[in-house]
């Protein structure tokens, strides 16, 4: 397996306003390039409600009002995958990081595939770092990854992810079989 590390980037400084953008199916980028601007992008994580019937709908992927990422890998993802996302958040919530491997469009309800891998997280309390570690996955990316962070609790939770910055250096590491070649990106 070749060690693969992707960097979560966006183009505007509030994720935001992208929103109408990843309707459109156009999803922030994740590639293996380090960021290098100084001041870090941002997305607001922001739900209310009990699992499942809270709002935004948490049963979706490549939700447009949830921090989502895609990134261009062929090949098998296996062993440990790492999601490492700064953030500043209210001292109490937890969320679900997701992956799936390939990029669909939105997907919600009747719809929505379960992701590859998964795994709930606590909240860091105040600024912080969410490690969100999923062990001995083993699945295929078809061309693709997708990853996505949805806050799954009951009650509100708020939070901004940080990403695209040598401040807020948000990456995703794992292992993978190429499918062809020596990389899988």
């Amino acid at each position: 397996p070749v060690a693969t590390t992707l960097y979560f980037h966006g183009g505007t400084p509030l994720g935001e306003l992208e929103i109408d953008q990843q309707v459109g199916g156009v999803w922030r980028k994740m590639d293996p390039i380090e960021p290098t601007d100084p001041a870090p992008k941002s997305f607001g994580l922001v739900a209310a409600g009990a699992a499942g019937t809270g709002t935004p709908n948490p049963k979706c992927a490549g939700s447009p009002f949830f921090p989502v990422w895609v990134g261009a890998v062929d090949g098998r993802i296996v062993g440990d995958l790492k999601l490492s996302l700064d953030m500043v958040s209210a001292p109490t919530g937890q969320v679900e990081v997701r992956a799936w491997g390939y990029s669909n469009s939105l997907a919600c309800n009747e719809t929505y595939v379960e992701p590859d891998a998964s795994v709930l997280v606590d909240l860091p309390a105040g600024a912080g770092t969410l490690v969100a570690e999923m062990k001995g996955v083993d699945f295929i990316a078809h061309g693709a990854l997708m990853v996505q962070v949805t806050p799954l609790l009951e009650g509100p939770t708020a939070a901004r992810v940080l990403y695209d910055s040598t401040s807020a250096v948000s990456q995703v590491e794992f292992s993978c079989l190429p499918a062809s070649g020596t990389s899988c990106v």
